[in-house]
């Protein structure tokens, strides 16, 4: 699921909810552009249930406690249960621009095409 560092934690996770399983959630840096994610578990009965997450708290602030943490406990309002959320470091293929193909691997020179007569087939 793809949501803005301004959406609310409580929106993001009612969107993940939709599913009924673990979710990724993608987010572009609002300052750097870079592409971070977090894997988010559904809500689990065996956890310990922690407070739910406050009314005001985006999910850039939520991307920011995980830059730290790295993994943590996490309830929305409309959860029963505890969830755990935890970053998805970034790779090099993720730090590069795709191309016109979407590719993010870079594209190996080709040697220039030459002129191929046609031939009529009987």
């Amino acid at each position: 699921m793809m949501t803005r560092a301004t959406e609310s934690v409580n929106d993001a996770m009612g969107m993940v909810s939709i599913h009924s399983r673990a979710a990724l959630v993608a987010m572009l840096d609002p300052v750097t552009g870079q592409l971070r994610m977090l894997h988010v578990t559904t809500p689990q009965a065996a956890l310990k249930k922690v407070g739910a997450t406050p009314p005001g708290r985006t999910m850039g602030d939520l991307f920011e406690q995980l830059a730290s943490a790295l993994i943590i406990e996490l309830r929305v309002k409309f959860w029963n249960h505890t969830a755990v959320a935890h970053l998805i470091p970034p790779c090099a293929a993720m730090m590069h621009g795709h191309d016109s193909r979407g590719s993010c691997f870079p594209r190996v020179k080709q040697p220039p095409a030459t002129s191929v007569q046609a031939v009529a087939l009987p």
